[in-house]
């Protein structure tokens, strides 16, 4: 009679261990996969966004303004952000006409029920990849991408400082063209992605408040600027006395506030963003009035572009591609730029980043290192 011998302890063990690995790797693979899909999913309404601004541009001739008035009027006429704007472009016009009828006066804050801002087309601003970004009901609809503010740090109810490095500036009714891009569409960006604010004020979604170096009211952004105070903010752990980071970023779509649709190539994709702002309010107060009667610029917020893809962000350019940004891209920040790296032309303190960011960088960089990070 022949004997058939069964497992040993010891190969069952392998088996087992073989079959958890290929498991494990299955199950890695499966996460990639589903955060590739997802990630494209949002660059898809990244490239309708794009595709909706060159349609824009090609009707009016400029690209519309970061900070629209609509014919409004007296204080913060000119907070409606630039995508209400792209409605028309997007198949949404009847959103648009009935903002015209209706709405044209109502606040870009205003959570009525029923009003213009909690209805509409806001689903095409939502990265599905971005778990925040889900709009309770009664609210605001909220929004997962920006309109590019160069390596520049806006400020809020900005009226009198302009922004000359973005493809967007939050001075009142200021129009770019593609003219204006002396770098070339193809090397600048038009929109990037960041993740909204959750309740429990993460720093990814979060503003945090408070930060020393970042331009106050009265401050020079030009001679006060200090990025890297803010780039140090790796955790929780790391704020300081005074500092709170609060979940306001992309609460309001219809905003033309920074911290609701606007980002800066300063920081690197997934860094920190923030603010002088000393307390919640004043990141939403109305503008300084100087003597003449005229506002003044004051709270400056540094956005930083983010998201919860793995690894980086998607960023659409002005020549209608979408690329994914790595967030190990070239930035020359954490302390190698000097205070007051707050540049109006030339090439950007905040490398291949800061460049991208720029409208006329002019630093001609090879594409090969246009390339690094991307």
């Amino acid at each position: 009679m022949q004997r058939h011998r069964g497992f040993t302890l010891f190969e069952l063990l392998v088996v087992i261990v073989v079959a958890l690995a290929l498991i494990g790797m299955l199950l890695t693979w499966l996460q990639a996969f589903r955060d590739r899909a997802r990630r494209d999913g949002c660059s898809v309404r990244l490239k309708s966004l794009v595709i909706s601004l060159h349609n824009y541009h090609d009707v009016h001739n400029m690209l519309p303004a970061g900070a629209n008035a609509f014919g409004r009027t007296g204080e913060r006429s000119h907070r409606i952000s630039a995508f209400p704007s792209l409605i028309p472009y997007i198949e949404s016009s009847h959103w648009y006409d009935r903002y015209l009828s209706e709405h044209v006066g109502d606040d870009p804050w205003d959570a009525r029920p029923g009003g213009i801002w909690s209805w509409g087309p806001a689903w095409n601003f939502r990265c599905v990849n971005d778990p925040n970004a889900v709009t309770p009901n009664g609210e605001i609809f909220r929004t997962s991408y920006r309109v590019n503010l160069g390596d520049w740090p806006d400020r809020a109810d900005q009226v009198d400082m302009p922004n000359p490095r973005g493809a967007f500036s939050l001075l009142r009714d200021v129009h770019r063209s593609f003219d204006d891009i002396i770098d070339g569409t193809q090397h600048t960006i038009a929109f990037s992605e960041a993740a909204t604010g959750d309740k429990d004020g993460h720093l990814r979604g979060g503003l945090t408040i408070s930060v020393p170096g970042i331009p106050s009211t009265g401050e020079n952004p030009e001679v006060d600027f200090a990025p890297e105070s803010c780039r140090n903010l790796k955790d929780e752990t790391s704020r300081l006395p005074g500092e709170t980071t609060l979940p306001v970023i992309g609460l309001r779509w219809g905003d033309a506030d920074a911290v609701f649709t606007g980002f800066s190539t300063i920081l690197p994709p997934n860094m920190p963003s923030c603010s002088s702002a000393k307390t919640g309010d004043e990141i939403d107060r109305e503008s300084e009035t100087g003597t003449d009667g005229t506002p003044k610029a004051n709270i400056a917020n540094l956005v930083s572009a983010t998201s919860y893809h793995q690894g980086g962000v998607n960023a659409a350019m002005l020549d209608g591609s979408v690329r994914f940004v790595n967030e190990a891209i070239d930035s020359v920040t954490a302390g190698k730029t000097p205070k007051g790296s707050c540049v109006t032309s030339g090439p950007s303190p905040y490398g291949v980043w800061g460049m991208l960011g720029a409208i006329n960088d002019s630093s001609q960089q090879p594409q090969s290192s246009m390339a690094n990070g991307l």
